[in-house]
């Protein structure tokens, strides 16, 4: 990833529905924080009850108290 956008740093990141296809989110969470630039805003979105849907692989289910403990470094503005 970091070869493929270099240095780039982006100040909005939208993160919608991809976290439960993901095997490692803890792994993607680094990836999208450093993407992020400084002061930047990231929008996440997760399934709570919601159907299995395995198109791609569905693996997870995240509370709001989920989310935050994945971005902990980051300051929550709103949880909705």
């Amino acid at each position: 990833l970091a070869r493929a956008l270099g240095r780039r740093r982006f100040d909005l990141i939208v993160c919608e529905h991809v976290l439960e296809h993901v095997r490692a989110p803890w792994h993607a969470d680094e990836s999208v924080q450093a993407l992020l630039a400084p002061g930047g805003h990231l929008l996440v979105s997760v399934p709570w009850v919601h159907a299995h849907h395995a198109r791609p692989d569905d693996y997870w289910r995240m509370s709001f108290a989920g989310v935050a403990l994945l971005f902990e470094a980051l300051q929550v503005v709103g949880l909705f």
